[in-house]
């Protein structure tokens, strides 16, 4: 098993740098690439409230902590999953760096075919993490994305989409539980030192984790027996490196994986012209 941002030094345009923003549920993502290669990255608090001209400060600032200058970025590239602060993200985008940034959806991302229902469903983060994975490690494979929700995707050999499972993640458990009860207070994720908790938070921290585990090594078995093989499984997500000996059935880990499927789709559309 390996941990990291696997990347091809070959890749890329080979000119200016790209700005690449993940907006999701919970945070905002945004790094800036060379080549697949990710030089600086933050993550902000996904806040619906902020105005573009407040997102432009914080991206303005840390990229000046950063050292890096507008004029080094020649592009940007910004994928969502929460429609109302696309264009709001964007505005500030173009605000702090004086580069409009191309949104791309799902059915936008070239070289993935989307095998599904309804394509234009799918999350753009899912089939950004599929693009990356199909490139960087190859198909078939299982994309294990540990984050907000717990979605699990599938690429086949050609590095298409073929369809997936979204199960709710660790915030929304721990949340439902204390918002559920009257007595149950909120407790962090962590693995508890035993099975038999002593305590409430002991008690609460055993179902949390342990469900967890067996949730994700539980539905990737059922997925190696509809698909009647075992597929590579990447992970990626801020609950990966947490887990993944107790789940024991990941191959690797890409922390990176949504932002290097960005910078791949500005590169595929850029040979596309």
């Amino acid at each position: 098993m390996s941990a990291g941002s696997p990347h091809n030094p070959d890749g890329g345009d080979g000119g200016g740098r790209l700005l690449a923003i993940d907006v999701g549920n919970s945070n905002i993502s945004i790094g800036v690439l060379r080549s697949r290669a990710i030089y600086h990255s933050w993550r902000f608090a996904t806040e619906r409230g902020r105005t573009a001209d407040e997102y432009a400060l914080l991206l303005g600032a840390a990229l000046d902590r950063a050292g890096i200058e507008r004029g080094d970025l020649a592009a940007a590239i910004i994928g969502s999953v929460v429609p109302p602060l696309t264009a709001t993200v964007s505005e500030a985008v173009a605000a702090s760096t004086g580069v409009t940034p191309l949104a791309v959806t799902a059915t936008t991302i070239p070289g993935v075919a989307l095998h599904v229902d309804f394509p234009a469903e799918v999350g753009v983060d899912r089939v950004l993490n599929c693009a990356a994975v199909a490139e960087l490690f190859g198909g078939p494979a299982i994309v294990v994305d540990l984050g907000s929700a717990t979605t699990f995707d599938v690429v086949d050999e050609d590095g298409n989409y073929t369809g997936g499972v979204i199960a709710p993640g660790v915030a929304m458990v721990t949340e439902a539980l204390f918002r559920g009860t009257s007595q149950l207070p909120r407790v962090r994720f962590a693995r508890p030192e035993r099975i038999v908790g002593k305590n409430t938070v002991e008690c609460m921290q055993t179902g949390i984790y342990w469900g967890y585990v067996h949730q994700v090594r539980g539905l990737l078995e059922n997925l190696f027996a509809e698909l009647r093989q075992r597929p590579r499984v990447i992970a990626t997500g801020g609950l990966a490196d947490q887990v993944i000996d107790d789940i024991n059935l990941i191959d690797e880990v890409a922390p990176d994986l949504t932002l290097l499927g960005l910078a791949l789709a500005h590169e595929r559309r850029a040979v596309a012209g």
